[in-house]
């Protein structure tokens, strides 16, 4: 995992909104910048700043639905910068509550590890039932519900409708730790 420059250096170069979750580019010093043969540092930091300070920073789509930008020519994710920006601290992984990663407000990103991340996703396209781990088992004519916990595979239970088994689904992650959102339809 790419290490992000320290939280102080950061605010140097960004303003952040959590409301809103953009970034933008503050006004950069001339000692941010190496002087050529044919430009001072002044004159690099001039041009740079009548062309990016106070615009959108790190705001370019990405796999994921994610925005990204570079910071030092190095390539990294809005999220993971504002969560340093904010805290000081490189997270481990992070999860936007919504589903949205494009959505950066504060209230919407947590620091989690991939165990927790996992247990808020979205219903996959591919899903049928139209809730997620449920699938109809035409052989045995009910709903089969079943989830993945720790890498293994558990099955929860065959039923009758599908209400049943959502309902079934719903409990399971209750007790097990899912966030609230996983299994959300598509927006």
């Amino acid at each position: 995992m790419k290490r992000l420059p320290s939280q102080q250096v950061l605010k140097e170069l960004l303003d952040y909104c959590p409301i809103t979750g953009l970034l933008t580019w503050r006004s950069r010093e001339p000692s941010h910048f190496t002087p050529t043969e044919n430009r001072s540092a002044e004159h690099i930091a001039k041009n740079w700043n009548s062309d990016n300070a106070g615009k959108l920073a790190l705001n370019s789509p990405a796999k994921h639905g994610y925005r990204e930008g570079s910071i030092f020519s190095k390539r990294c994710f809005a999220h993971r910068v504002i969560w340093k920006w904010m805290t000081g601290e490189d997270p481990i992984e992070i999860d936007h509550v919504d589903g949205n990663g494009s959505n950066n407000q504060w209230d919407n990103l947590r620091s989690v590890g991939m165990k927790l991340n996992s247990r808020n996703t979205r219903l996959s396209t591919r899903n049928m039932s139209g809730v997620i781990g449920v699938s109809w088992k035409p052989t045995l004519g009910k709903w089969r519900v079943r989830c993945m916990v720790n890498g293994k595979d558990i099955h929860v239970g065959l039923f009758m409708t599908l209400e049943e088994a959502a309902a079934a689904r719903k409990e399971f992650d209750k007790k097990h730790g899912f966030h609230p959102n996983h299994g959300r339809k598509l927006a």
